[in-house]
């Protein structure tokens, strides 16, 4: 079972919420724009339209009462940077945003703005994101999910899966922070295992990295998460581990991936539309960080 904590109750109540957004976009003469940052190479995203429809659930009408700004990083987070300076120049009314690279992109491009975030991989308080789950502080609000604190379970599976495996290689994208790779780390300690540690920073140092790990004797292979193993890089992946033989924890093999946490998405819009509702009091909400089943 996903075990969460209780979203703050206090936003659900108040004269804002009871105007339609149709309403509220006439009295105030503008149609608010949600801003993007995608890591993928679009111009489509199954979270993206996950959004769209449930803000049209919401009685938001695309183009009338609610607009989109998205922005792709082509599978290359050293392109959020730019991309969320000129979503903070086009002065949208909040940025969505996902991934620990995305995040602070955002971050340090306003101060203002409120973010919406959906990140998988890091602590929010230790990556400086925010001040505390509690109270976050700031202009930024969001779920953000224990994904380091899987990754011992995740080599414990692989461990049981191939008892012969002393060496298991450790793919990892180092733009999603320490986390993950520290817990692995200390997994593997216990276990006895020695990790050959993969890392790559964008799309097109993957197959050096996938093939670096087969050169040196590595018996199976743990992908860390990270919103660049999304989409068709997590099948090109899988594939490569088939024909190599390398068995282990992949994004593609069905577990927890950007595109397919939906629960999530669905708490994350209701952050969006508080975000949308009440610009001025991100800072209230609650940052939301709930383990994880794996099975």
């Amino acid at each position: 079972m996903i075990d969460r904590r209780a979203f703050l109750a206090g936003w659900l109540g108040g004269g804002l919420l009871a105007a339609p957004p149709a309403a509220r976009a006439q009295q105030s003469g503008k149609v608010p724009v949600v801003g993007v940052l995608n890591s993928g190479v679009g111009p489509r995203s199954n979270r993206i339209d996950t959004t769209r429809q449930g803000l049209r659930d919401l009685g938001y009408i695309e183009g009338q009462t609610i607009a989109f700004d998205v922005r792709f990083a082509g599978l290359n987070p050293d392109a959020f940077p730019a991309l969320a300076a000129d979503l903070v120049r086009r002065k949208v009314s909040v940025l969505l945003v996902s991934g620990p690279a995305a995040i602070r992109a955002a971050k340090d491009a306003t101060s203002t703005i409120p973010i919406v975030a959906l990140d998988l991989e890091s602590d929010p308080v230790q990556a400086g994101f925010v001040r505390s789950l509690a109270q976050p502080g700031g202009n930024m609000t969001g779920c953000f999910l224990d994904q380091p604190g899987l990754t011992g379970k995740w080599l414990e599976l692989v461990r049981e899966a191939v008892p012969a495996a002393r060496r298991i290689a450790v793919l990892v994208d180092t733009t999603t922070g320490p986390w993950q790779l520290a817990a692995i780390k200390t997994a593997a300690e216990k276990f006895r295992i020695e990790l050959q540690v993969l890392e790559i920073r964008s799309f097109g140092e993957v197959d050096h990295a996938l093939g670096t790990g087969v050169k040196g004797g590595s018996r199976a292979l743990v992908q860390l998460s990270s919103p660049l193993f999304d989409g068709p890089l997590a099948r090109q992946i899988a594939d490569f581990s088939a024909k190599n033989h390398l068995p282990g924890r992949l994004d593609g093999d069905g577990r927890r991936r950007y595109d397919d946490v939906h629960l999530e998405l669905h708490q994350l819009r209701r952050h969006l539309r508080q975000a949308l509702l009440v610009p001025s009091a991100p800072a209230v909400l609650d940052g939301d960080r709930a383990p994880l089943d794996i099975t």
